[in-house]
């Protein structure tokens, strides 16, 4: 049964570790906030405590090799979650300062944008 219950945790981590690395890898390459976030929950949620399970777990014989990569494995997620959070924010101020660039402090685009590029109805109407 212990058998059976470890080759069932190890397919579920593996699982959610896959979606947690593909989150984190498009969110960091598409600087996309949406999948940053993703990764950190998954990591926060599902990731974290399977593996403090799996760590933790005193109703099971853990081997010494078991202990050990689940150990490193813990400090990982910790370590990425430290560090996906300062992201998330920096991430988050540089994309809210692009869309105040772009669309200016009320949220649409200013007029005299639209005035100065060529092609517009109002810079055509002018010349």
């Amino acid at each position: 049964k212990q058998w059976y219950q470890r080759r069932v945790r190890v397919c579920i981590m593996t699982m959610f570790e896959l979606i947690r690395l593909y989150c984190g890898y498009v969110g960091n390459i598409q600087e996309s906030v949406p999948e940053l976030a993703a990764f950190w929950m998954v990591s926060v949620i599902l990731q974290l405590p399977l593996c403090l399970y799996s760590l933790l777990d005193r109703g099971a014989h853990i081997l010494p090799l078991e202990i050990s990569v689940n150990s490193i494995l813990l400090l990982f997620v910790v370590v990425e979650l430290v560090v996906s959070t300062g992201t998330i924010r920096q991430m988050s101020l540089l994309q809210e300062t692009k869309f105040t660039l772009l669309h200016g402090p009320g949220g649409s685009r200013h007029q005299d944008q639209a005035d100065t590029q060529p092609g517009t109805s109002a810079s055509m109407a002018r010349t």
